[in-house]
């Protein structure tokens, strides 16, 4: 843009600076203002930024030019908001929901999509209470036939780490589903021993090492230190062999019938060995 001006004299506004006869003013991407007194005021310092991008974590790329104006929407009523606040100022807030701030006890909540929660309440107690007979010291409580749970006298604590089972007719119901059932024996949480019942083998008694004492199997025989049963025996009494010098000592009451090297013997509480089979 060019300015022509007759005799003219330029000077800066603060007059420090000024050049007469000036011939040609030229001056690019500037205002030119006349305050009708003859004097002419020129704005040259630029026309500022003309675009600029928009970049969101999805969606296209916008393109934001002179003239446009940028709106940064919330999302729905309950999730974010957005406020103009003043010439210079947009606050960016999450929705209230209709929930009351507060505590709530045995609550039933709603949660959204989102995580937020949209619905909140109360209830009473810590559960249906009306399930719930009446609690007597020591009972185990079990379910009746409407749901309520009510504590029995036929199974109570007795003290220390003791339960009684209470009844004309007791049974203690070992339900396995892969043929196995177990008692375990602790002290102090260390193993002591164990009956086990194996659908293929019976019920065995297992002492402090693991090891198999005694066996009733499923055809009636009674094995002692052993779990061989003798061919396809039935009904018998199977006693392990001592062993040839480990015999029992003299009982001070009774008698103790064993099996040494295969012969059948009973020793008295005088100390008399009598081989009652040989072997």
């Amino acid at each position: 843009m060019g300015v022509i001006i007759p005799n003219p004299t330029v000077e800066t506004e603060d007059g420090a600076t000024s050049v007469t006869n000036v011939k040609k003013i030229e001056v690019s991407d500037g205002t030119l203002t006349d305050d009708g007194s003859r004097i002419v005021s020129i704005d040259t310092t630029g026309e500022g930024m003309t675009s600029f991008t928009l970049a969101g974590s999805t969606g296209a790329n916008q393109t934001i030019t002179d003239g446009n104006t940028l709106t940064i929407e919330g999302v729905g009523t309950t999730r974010i908001k957005t406020v103009g606040e003043a010439t210079d100022t947009l606050t960016i807030d999450m929705a209230q929901t209709a929930v009351t701030p507060g505590s709530y006890t045995v609550s039933s909540i709603t949660v959204d999509a989102y995580g937020r929660l949209t619905a909140a309440s109360s209830g009473s107690g810590s559960g249906d209470v009306s399930k719930v007979g009446t609690p007597v010291d020591d009972q185990i409580g079990v379910w009746t036939g409407d749901g309520t749970i009510e504590g029995t006298s036929a199974f109570t604590f007795v003290g220390g780490n003791s339960a009684l089972i209470n009844a004309n007719y007791c049974s203690v119901d070992l339900n396995s589903t892969l043929s196995n059932a177990k008692v375990y024996f602790r002290d102090n949480d260390n193993y002591e021993g164990e009956i086990h019942y194996n659908f293929g083998n019976g019920m065995s008694f297992k002492t402090l090492d693991g090891t198999e004492r005694m066996r009733i199997d499923l055809w009636g025989n009674l094995m002692l230190g052993t779990t061989s049963r003798p061919g396809s025996a039935r009904g018998v009494f199977v006693i392990e062999d001592c062993g040839v010098g480990n015999t029992p000592g003299t009982p001070s009451t009774g008698g103790a019938l064993y099996v040494e090297a295969g012969a059948l013997k009973y020793i008295g509480s005088s100390g008399t060995v009598t081989t009652l089979g040989a072997a």
